[in-house]
């Protein structure tokens, strides 16, 4: 994969959907007579639903904000989407990135001379992939340089009607027991007396 066509597809998500054929050659100028020989410029095409792009960007925003080696990105100082890759042991290494004017793509190899790729392991510590998002942001924070910090739109959440939420966890009652003792207080009586013997009498409960 090639650096530009990289930039070009996050430059579709980030153009709302439309993607832009690559040029190379802005304008032509006559030396004679400073005529306009020739003027280039992007043919539009769409390529997905701006919504899908609004939900894209959300997602990849993420990416520049939450940790990892992508946060790096953020030091551009204004709204930024994009994502980091790096290949097994290192043979290469990558950071596309854009804003809502721009998107630039770092791609990073190192081959010897028979082209074969060698691992950049401890090269400029890239075991942690973060050369490339340096380079970008240093490009990114040039390019954008007194150019009007602008938003990216608002997610859609496409879907999100659809997702299957798990209904909350049944409740459950435990039996409760009641036992309620009554007690009466014990009636006194007693008994017939007579002049020679003890006066008996005892407690009778109701």
């Amino acid at each position: 994969v090639r650096p530009i066509d990289l930039a070009n597809a996050y430059a579709t998500i980030g153009g709302e959907g439309q993607r832009a054929k690559p040029y190379i050659v802005k304008q032509v100028v006559s030396g004679i007579d400073n005529r306009v020989l020739f003027e280039g410029g992007p043919e539009l095409t769409k390529a997905f639903d701006k919504d899908v792009a609004a939900d894209a960007t959300d997602a990849l925003r993420a990416v520049t904000r939450y940790g990892g080696t992508g946060s790096g990105a953020s030091a551009v100082g204004r709204p930024v989407a994009g994502k980091t890759g790096t290949s097994n042991e290192s043979k290469s290494a990558w950071f596309v990135g854009y804003t809502p004017q721009v998107s630039i793509s770092v791609g990073m190899y190192l081959p010897d001379a028979n082209g074969t790729p060698q691992s950049m392991n401890g090269l400029y510590g890239l075991e942690s992939g973060s050369l490339p998002v340096d380079v970008w942001v240093q490009f990114a924070r040039a390019y954008l340089q007194n150019k009007p910090i602008e938003q990216f739109p608002p997610r859609a959440g496409i879907g999100d009607d659809k997702v299957w939420t798990p209904p909350p966890p049944p409740t459950t009652t435990r039996p409760t027991t009641s036992t309620t003792t009554t007690t009466d207080a014990p009636t006194e009586s007693t008994g017939p007396t007579d002049s020679t013997g003890p006066t008996t009498g005892g407690t009778t409960p109701r």
